[in-house]
């Protein structure tokens, strides 16, 4: 009775997990990345120059490598490892 009963809701698991495979959940998402403007970019540089903030710097190029990978899945150029090069 116990085997009949598993091998009546076995199934029902493993359906449910079929259709978890779609092209809809591989299917690769970018977020939106923020343009700032050349002002921007000029006053943050000169911000992080005037301080000695060497995590933030880090966390800064870290950053900027995410927005590059984010640029590349929409078929854009990187500008940060662009300069850095």
């Amino acid at each position: 009775m116990k085997s009949a009963i598993i091998a009546l809701i076995l199934p029902l698991y493993l359906t449910a997990c079929a259709g978890a495979d779609t092209d809809a959940s591989r299917a690769l998402t970018a977020p939106d990345v923020t343009a700032y403007t050349s002002a921007q970019q000029v006053q943050a540089a000169a911000e992080l120059e005037g301080c000695s903030c060497p995590m933030l710097e880090e966390m800064m190029r870290d950053y900027c490598v995410m927005r590059d990978q984010s640029r590349a899945l929409q078929g854009k150029k990187p500008t940060c490892t662009a300069r850095a090069k």
